[in-house]
């Protein structure tokens, strides 16, 4: 549908909708970064966002038809939502670009969860689309989980598994109060690809990497 022929690569994709979309990092002084979207005829391949110089988008997630882009500058790291219009929402950012990192977001329904990474720190966040729908809802373990892999749902709740040196299942209504981290599960390393949640019959299963013993299954009925 097109080439690019500049000596540039595609640096993340993501579908939403009907539409394939990825950044193109242009080969430049600075990098130049690019957001297209493709339905995959020539037509209808065009880019549809500009980053503006010193902007490194990555993580794209497809949300409710839009995108959250993690955005980093020299300065700071920014989460963003942008429309299929081209307009581009700040979310929610932090200033110290040295210490804070988002990381890739899962969504469930109306709701899309991600992690802050500061230092040795992790913070569980959700996100609505809004600004005022983007908060922290718990303060995780230190040395546990530090990415948010897959979620579920379940009757009022989601459950959330966050994969890093361990493995934390999260149980959360989408408050700060309504969310409690119901197994801390010893892991030697994960794999992201390989992080699976789904819900039968009122429960959740799930899968984790350990590296030792290989994919295992568990389940949990969110309490």
């Amino acid at each position: 549908a097109k080439d690019f022929l500049d000596g540039g690569s595609i640096d993340s994709y993501a579908v939403a909708g009907d539409y394939l979309y990825l950044v193109y990092a242009r080969f430049a002084v600075p990098t130049e970064y690019e957001l297209w979207k493709s339905d995959g005829t020539p037509g209808g391949t065009h880019e549809v966002h500009q980053f503006a110089p010193g902007e490194h988008p990555f993580g794209l997630v497809n949300f409710e038809g839009s995108l959250l882009v993690s955005v980093n500058t020299d300065a700071s790291v920014n989460l963003v939502r942008i429309e299929s219009n081209r307009a581009a929402t700040p979310l929610t950012h932090f200033a110290d670009f040295s210490s804070y990192v988002f990381q890739r977001a899962v969504v469930s329904g109306d709701s899309a969860y991600f992690c802050v990474l500061n230092n040795n720190a992790t913070s569980l966040w959700i996100t609505d689309g809004t600004p005022a729908g983007t908060f922290v809802i718990s303060e995780l373990p230190v040395f546990g989980g530090r990415q948010a892999t897959a979620v579920a749902a379940l009757p009022a709740r989601d459950v959330v598994i966050v994969s890093g040196v361990s493995t934390l299942v999260v149980s959360t209504h989408g408050t700060a109060g309504g969310t409690e981290v119901l197994a801390h599960i010893a892991t030697s390393s994960y794999n992201v690809a390989r992080s699976v949640a789904v819900t039968f019959e009122n429960r959740v299963y799930f899968t984790i990497d350990r590296s030792e013993s290989g994919l295992q299954l568990l389940r949990t009925k969110g309490s």
